[in-house]
C-alpha cells in the first residue's frame, strides 16, 4: 500500500474539524496526524509532526493564520498549506497567497473541492476559487463558466485549473487583489 499523505487540521469548530478528517480519511489517501483548535497549537503541531499538508481555518485564535503561514514557510521542509474560510473577498486570497499559502477554499464548497484542493497543492499547484463562485460574481450560469474554462484550457494545452490560474497570473490577465 502506498504511503498515506499526512495532514494537520486546525479549526475552532470541532464538528467541522471532525468532518474534514472524515472526508480526508475516507479516501485512504490521507491520514490525519493532528487536530487542534487555535493558531499557536497549529504552529506547534506542524513543527513537531512535519505533515505533508495542513488545513487551516482563516479565523484561528491565539495566532492569526497569515502569521502561521509566514512562519511555516521558514521551515526547511514546510508542508503544503490550504486555508479554509467563509470569507469570499479576493483581498483575503491575495494576502494568503503572498504569505505563502498554496490554496484557498470556501467552507461552503463541496467535499470534492477539498480533495481536489489537497491533491492540487500537493502536486505543486495553486488552488483557488470555484466555478460556482465565479458564476455568482459574473451573474452567469456555472455551466457557462465550465464550458469557457474547458475550451480555454484545451487551446492553451493546460490540463488543470491551478495551471490555468498560474498562467493568468503570470500573463497579468488577473490579479489576486
Amino acid at each position: 500500500m502506498p504511503k498515506r499523505i499526512t495532514l494537520v487540521l486546525a479549526d475552532e469548530q470541532t464538528l467541522f474539524c471532525d468532518g474534514l478528517a472524515a472526508i480526508c480519511e475516507s479516501t485512504r489517501q490521507f491520514q490525519v496526524v493532528g487536530r487542534c483548535a487555535d493558531g499557536r497549537s497549529a504552529l506547534r503541531m506542524i513543527r513537531a509532526l512535519a505533515p505533508d499538508a495542513a488545513l487551516l481555518d482563516l479565523g484561528l485564535s491565539k495566532l492569526d493564520t497569515l502569521t502561521i503561514v509566514r512562519r511555516i514557510r521558514l521551515v526547511e521542509r514546510s508542508p503544503r498549506i490550504l486555508v479554509l474560510s467563509t470569507r469570499r473577498d479576493l483581498r483575503t486570497v491575495h494576502d494568503l497567497v503572498r504569505s505563502g499559502a498554496n490554496g484557498f477554499l470556501l467552507k461552503s464548497d463541496p467535499a470534492r473541492c477539498l480533495l481536489d484542493g489537497l491533491r492540487a497543492t500537493l502536486g505543486g499547484s495553486l488552488y483557488i476559487l470555484s466555478g460556482k463562485d465565479i458564476a455568482e460574481r459574473l451573474d452567469i450560469n456555472p455551466k457557462t463558466v465550465s464550458t469557457y474554462r474547458t475550451n480555454l484550457m484545451s487551446k492553451l494545452a493546460i490540463y488543470n485549473l491551478p495551471g490555468l490560474v498560474k498562467f493568468a497570473v503570470r500573463k497579468g490577465l488577473i490579479s489576486l487583489r
